[in-house]
């Protein structure tokens, strides 16, 4: 009998190591659904964010596929390396961005992608070296693409649901965005994309958006996030999908870094 029961045992931790290794959610450490508390981690986290020194990596990108076969036609990829010195909303930012074209976009490696620019946010101005056309400019952060994307693009929208789970010092916050929001919100998303894949006259139908956030609980900062999409759209009588995919990811916060302002920034053109 005590054999028996050995063998049991056995048995059952089999089915629990298997268990663990097709369902680890399963084997976490148990999270609590806080659905009706989502948004305010996710604001809290905006907040956070808005006072943090830290620097991040951002990957915003589009595959252009046949809706009809499924086949992927391209894919283009905006990359960006960032450095904030926040301050409130009137914050320093120094950012470095690449782009690349590849029908696996999601893959491609900084090294190579071809460098765009150079940009300084300072005293709510952005400065830009476009390193392409060679030429420096500025404008008003108000007026600025870079204020309409990422976590900059989502302060108007108000979600149409939320989901949240914490555990492990861990918190996921989802916020689903309806359609007509959506193309709001990420308009300047949707039109880098299509500029670069299919022209910046074609018009496009979007789904709901969704947005995704990690928030560390100890701090509330973020420790990424990522909006996706899919946009709809017919050139010639011939269907197109775009899959839109725009992460974020945090790290070194509490950097001690300055960031080292060109000396002759006041030379920028100013645009209107």
């Amino acid at each position: 009998m005590k054999g028996a029961f050995v063998v049991f045992r056995s048995i059952l931790a089999l089915i629990l190591a298997l268990l663990c290794l097709f369902c680890p959610v399963s084997c976490a450490e148990k999270e609590e659904v806080i659905s009706e508390e989502a948004l305010e981690y996710f604001n809290k986290g905006l907040s956070a964010f808005n006072i943090a020194d830290c620097k991040s990596s951002m990957r915003a990108y589009a595959i252009l596929k046949d809706a009809q076969s499924g086949q992927t036609v391209n894919g283009y990829l905006l990359y960006t390396e960032n450095f904030y010195k926040n301050e409130g909303h009137t914050g320093s930012r120094k950012s470095e961005t690449y782009y690349g074209y590849s029908k696996t976009p999601d893959q491609l490696l900084p090294a190579s992608l071809t460098h765009f620019s150079t940009s300084y946010r300072k005293d709510d101005q952005v400065y830009y070296e476009n390193l392409k056309e060679h030429k420096k400019y500025r404008v008003a952060l108000s007026e600025d693409y870079s204020s309409a994307m990422g976590l900059y693009s989502l302060g108007s929208g108000v979600p149409q649901g939320t989901y949240g789970v914490k555990g492990g010092g861990t918190v996921r916050a989802d916020l689903i965005f309806d359609s007509k929001t959506c193309e709001k919100l990420q308009a300047v998303l949707i039109y880098n994309m299509k500029s670069a894949l299919l022209g910046s006259d074609a018009q496009m139908t979007c789904s709901p958006l969704t947005v995704s956030a990690h928030i560390n609980e100890k701090d509330n900062r973020f420790t990424g996030y990522t909006l996706t999409f899919t946009g709809n759209t017919e050139i010639s009588g011939k269907a197109y999908r775009l899959s839109f995919h725009y992460e974020e990811v945090f790290f070194d916060y509490d950097t001690k870094e300055e960031i080292a302002f060109p000396a002759d920034l006041d030379t920028y053109e100013k645009l209107k």
